[in-house]
């Protein structure tokens, strides 16, 4: 059985060099699924300050590595092999959840010296970029309270 924070080696010839093993981050009750969420893990590397909430350190047959939440994707479960497991990381739990929570809400964030260079020039850049755009009519959201008997939104219900 797959099991959460279990590590396996990397499958694909492609990637395996640059991040030999993946984490699965799914929770065990979601079992039934096809897939499982999964985090790549990378060789120990330089980083900017900002981004160390977003990859803790874990450590792997004696080496290093980089758990790598900005790339968290899925993998069939067909793809995964037992001859691959490596060890179960449940010891890291609390390090994996703060990072997946990092990357989503950014409530785990780095001293505010590491973020002003940053936040300052997304800001510039942004502000520029919505300035260039023409004003949008007001959008009639009448249509959307009325497309969902149970009130969900017509994008939310596409993408189940």
């Amino acid at each position: 059985m797959l099991k959460q924070f279990d590590v396996y080696r990397n499958p694909s010839s492609q990637t395996k060099h640059s991040l030999p093993y993946f984490m699965i981050v799914q929770n065990d009750f979601y079992e039934d699924l096809p897939t499982r969420v999964i985090i790549p893990l990378m060789r120990n590397a330089h980083l900017p300050l900002w981004q160390h909430p977003l990859v803790p350190e874990v450590n792997i047959e004696f080496e290093t590595f980089m758990l790598c939440s900005p790339m968290m994707t899925n993998l069939n479960n067909k793809l995964i092999k037992r001859e691959d497991f490596i060890c179960n990381l449940k010891s890291a739990r609390g390090e994996v959840i703060s990072a997946i929570d990092a990357l989503v809400t950014n409530t785990r964030s780095a001293p505010a010296s590491a973020r002003a260079g940053c936040s300052v020039t997304l800001t510039s850049a942004l502000h520029s970029s919505l300035s260039s755009l023409p004003d949008a009519p007001p959008r009639d959201t009448s249509a959307d309270d009325a497309s969902s008997p149970s009130g969900d939104s017509p994008s939310l219900r596409s993408c189940l």
